[in-house]
């Protein structure tokens, strides 16, 4: 009986060795190879788009001339300005008729020496005429015209509330002309007083 049993056990380990394939060498190398996956590769970059070519910049445009007020305060006339009508003048202050205030006007004194002066010059149009004078502080200044024959008479006042001190001034006056030769007096009027000062003969170029 135990020698049966033995004998069984036997033929069943052997048919189980049987069963089991081996793999050689031959079967490994004929057996597929797995490459690994690769790094997904990264399209290339976009191709840079041409800018345009830059226009050349339009050359800044001068400012246009500030016209001056006929019969108001402004600057001289300049050449690019039109010339006021026949009598009209365009007129400026300077010194201390420019001034605010009383201690604005004491930068403007006035010395001995120097005398009122009134001059006269020919201009595209007219005459340009300069009053340098001295006066009180604190006033204010008015400047018309007016046409007697072939006399010009520019018509200078000073107004307001003057104060203590004395300064100097000078004021600038263009007067609009007609072609021909013409008397140019300056009527000055100041604290009630009115005095006539002849500036001077201009003739005036025919445009």
């Amino acid at each position: 009986m135990i020698r049966s049993t033995i004998a069984l056990a036997i033929v069943v380990a052997s048919g189980c060795a049987s069963g089991h394939e081996r793999i050689g060498p031959q079967a490994q190398a004929n057996s597929p190879s797995v490459t690994p996956d690769r790094a997904p590769v990264p399209p290339p970059p976009p191709a840079p788009v041409p800018l345009p070519p830059a226009s050349p910049s339009a050359p800044a445009a001068a400012p246009a001339p500030t016209p001056l007020p006929p019969g108001g305060a402004g600057l001289p006339l300049r050449r690019h300005d039109r010339p006021p009508a026949r009598g009209a003048v365009r007129w400026s202050a300077e010194g201390c008729l420019a001034a605010t205030t009383e201690a604005e006007a004491k930068r403007f004194p006035t010395k001995r020496s120097v005398m009122p002066a009134v001059t006269v010059a020919p201009a595209p149009g007219g005459a340009t005429v300069v009053h340098a004078l001295a006066h009180a502080c604190c006033l204010r200044a008015e400047v018309s015209s007016r046409l007697e024959g072939a006399t010009a008479v520019v018509v200078e006042r000073l107004t307001g509330m003057r104060c203590r001190c004395m300064c100097s001034s000078t004021l600038r006056t263009f007067i609009g002309l007609p072609a021909g030769r013409w008397n140019v007096v300056v009527e000055y009027e100041a604290g009630g007083s009115v005095r006539q000062m002849p500036a001077g003969t201009v003739d005036v170029a025919r445009r």
